[in-house]
């Protein structure tokens, strides 16, 4: 890593705070490396780190809910009969139908075929009922790891529908050249049968169409996986459950209340930092040397306003807007951050909505690392940036 870069990184996260940067890159942990000083300046300290390497985590996590709130939505489509783009398909020209209510030993067979033979997928109509979703699949997946390569399984209750599967075990042989469709042509299709090569004989001496029932057969063990899902969502009171979330977050937010300035006063605030130990790559190359001293200011400029106050002071309310509108007006580049120091009411999340109205941005809480890196004591103040320091005005009303 290039060391100004990795200075510049550094920089960022002093700055603008570790909830700002995802840092994970270099294959070390500046957590590690970076010690507090006892010496006359500021430093970073494992805290800001662990920081830093939890804002990763919750990019991470944002993108995982984000992903599952599409899959929910698909889900919701489907169960609605209203997703026509649905393909149950999956490219596989032969499907073998099993269930929980086989023999195990009839299962390992028809793994075994699937672990040889690419085109087959074992197919499970859903999970036996009071599991979930892992524990519904653990014991074939316990079964189908014992073969290289591993089998392809799926529940899909949309292939049963499709190919009219009631019982198991049953093969159905798919026409190639309609596997891109929506839903591939059936050539032929039997049940009672655990080789599939007995249907492909079957197929290659003129046989078509259902072939019947050829062997012993069970009746199908799990609920259909949809039938499930649209049950278990029709018993959630989503209402509540939303309610219940909320409730917990108000209980648990925490407030860090500041008193009103008594006179006006502005202050520097030296961001510097200073590195009690060499802070190496992976490879053992020094980027910065222990005793250096860096003022991220220098490499990275504090392109920030960012304005604190107490939301149920009118007074101060106004202003942050009138003083927002100012630097404006002077530095139209910078970006404005409004942080409330506590909402006063009974549901705090309806005052939050009411107070973000009156600004051109959102309104964050007062959270403790702000408090400690801006050195603040008193709203409303303002933070910005002047060459090497941060600069804190107090404005009394």
């Amino acid at each position: 890593m290039h060391i100004l870069y990795f200075k510049q990184v550094v920089s960022f996260v002093i700055l603008f705070g570790a909830s700002l940067l995802a840092f994970a890159e270099g294959g070390f942990r500046l957590s590690e490396v970076i010690e507090a000083s006892n010496k006359n300046v500021e430093s970073i300290d494992a805290c800001e780190v662990e920081e830093t390497i939890s804002a990763s985590k919750k990019q991470y996590n944002s993108m995982a809910k984000k992903a599952e709130q599409v899959r929910q939505n698909n889900l919701e489509r489907v169960l609605s009969g209203k997703d026509d783009r649905v393909n149950t398909h999956t490219g596989h020209s032969t499907l073998i139908f099993v269930s929980y209510s086989l023999p195990d030993a009839e299962l390992k067979q028809i793994l075994k075929s699937a672990s040889e033979d690419k085109s087959i997928l074992v197919v499970m109509r859903g999970i036996p009922k009071g599991s979930n979703l892992g524990q519904g699949i653990k014991h074939l997946q316990k079964l189908a790891m014992k073969y290289r390569p591993m089998p392809s399984v799926v529940i899909n209750p949309l292939l049963f529908t499709d190919y009219g599967i009631d019982v198991v075990p049953a093969i159905v042989k798919l026409d190639a050249s309609t596997l891109l469709q929506k839903k591939p042509k059936a050539i032929a299709s039997v049940k009672g049968i655990l080789d599939p090569i007995w249907l492909t004989d079957k197929i290659k001496g003129g046989a078509a169409g259902d072939l019947g029932v050829m062997g012993p057969i069970q009746d199908i063990k799990e609920q259909d996986f949809i039938q499930m899902a649209k049950d278990r969502m029709a018993d959630v009171d989503f209402d509540e459950m939303k309610k219940g979330v909320l409730d917990r977050y108000l209980k648990n937010m925490t407030y860090h209340k500041l008193p009103p300035a008594k006179e006006n006063r502005t202050r520097k605030i030296d961001p510097s930092v200073y590195v009690a130990k060499d802070i190496k790559d992976h490879k053992g190359n020094v980027l910065i040397k222990a005793g250096e001293i860096i003022n991220p200011m220098s490499l990275q400029p504090f392109s920030l306003a960012v304005f604190f106050f107490d939301p149920t002071n009118p007074k101060q309310i106004q202003f942050v807007k009138k003083r927002s509108q100012e630097i404006f007006e002077r530095t139209p580049g910078i970006q404005h951050i409004y942080v409330a120091t506590h909402f006063e009411t009974d549901r705090p999340d309806r005052f939050h909505a009411e107070v973000s109205k009156q600004f051109d941005g959102r309104v964050y809480l007062l959270q403790e690392h702000e408090l400690e890196r801006f050195k603040l004591e008193y709203t409303p103040s303002v933070v910005t940036g002047s060459n090497t320091h941060f600069v804190v005005e107090e404005v009394s009303l």
